[in-house]
C-alpha cells in the first residue's frame, strides 16, 4: 500500500481520496437541494410536487449508492402518487431497488401489489390494467425474485409468460428510452435461454 499525495494503491488501482471527497460533497449538496424542494412541496401540500420531490431524492440516493435511502424515498413517493400509471412506475422502482438490495420479501410484496394493480385492482377492467410493457416488467421482476429465492421452476413459468408477449422485442429495444432498470438486468437472449 502506497500513500503518496493523497492517493493510495489497492490491488493495482489508484484510490483518489480527493476525487472521492469531491463527489461526496457534490452528492451532499445535491441531496440538500432536493430535501429543500421536498420541504417547500410539503409546506404547499401539493401531492404531485411531494411525489416528484421524493422520486428525485430516491434517484439521487440510488445514484449515490445509498440503496436503503432510495428504497425509503420510493416508498414515501408511492404514498403521494395520484394515478395508477404513476403508482405502477413507482412500485416497479421499489421492486428494482429491493432486488438490488436482495430484499426479496419487499420485492415479492410489491410484485404481488403490481400484479393486483395490473389485473385492474378489483373491478377496474383490463383497460385499467396497465400497458403490455408494465406486464412484461412485472413478470420479469417476478422471475428475478424467484430465481434469487431459488425457486427456479416458478421463475421459468414467469419467463415463459414474458416470452409469450407480442411486444417483448419492442420492450427490450425501447429499454434505452424508458431507462427502466429491470430491463437492463435481463436481455431477450437471457429470457430465451432460461425459458428453453
Amino acid at each position: 500500500v502506497t500513500s503518496s499525495n493523497a492517493s493510495t494503491t489497492f490491488t493495482g488501482v489508484d484510490y483518489d481520496a480527493a476525487w472521492v471527497d469531491q463527489q461526496e460533497a457534490q452528492s451532499r449538496q445535491s441531496r440538500d437541494v432536493l430535501e429543500h424542494r421536498l420541504q417547500v412541496s410539503q409546506s404547499q401540500l401539493h401531492k404531485e410536487s411531494i411525489c416528484t420531490a421524493y422520486l428525485s431524492l430516491a434517484q439521487q440516493a440510488a445514484t449515490s449508492g445509498d440503496l436503503v435511502q432510495a428504497f425509503h424515498a420510493f416508498i414515501r413517493a408511492k404514498d403521494y402518487c395520484t394515478n395508477r400509471p404513476q403508482t405502477t412506475a413507482v412500485c416497479l422502482q421499489i421492486v428494482s431497488i429491493s432486488l438490488a438490495m436482495r430484499n426479496l420479501i419487499a420485492a415479492k410484496d410489491y410484485i404481488h401489489k403490481l400484479e393486483h394493480t395490473l389485473r385492474g385492482g378489483g373491478g377496474g377492467g383490463t383497460s385499467a390494467g396497465g400497458t403490455e410493457l408494465d406486464q412484461i416488467l412485472v413478470q420479469t421482476a417476478s422471475a428475478l425474485e424467484r430465481m434469487a429465492s431459488g425457486m427456479f421452476s416458478e421463475a421459468l413459468r414467469s419467463l415463459m409468460q414474458v416470452v409469450q408477449h407480442e411486444e417483448v422485442e419492442n420492450a427490450f429495444a425501447n429499454a434505452g428510452a424508458s431507462k427502466h432498470q429491470l430491463l437492463y438486468w435481463v436481455s431477450p437472449q437471457d429470457i430465451s435461454m432460461y425459458a428453453a
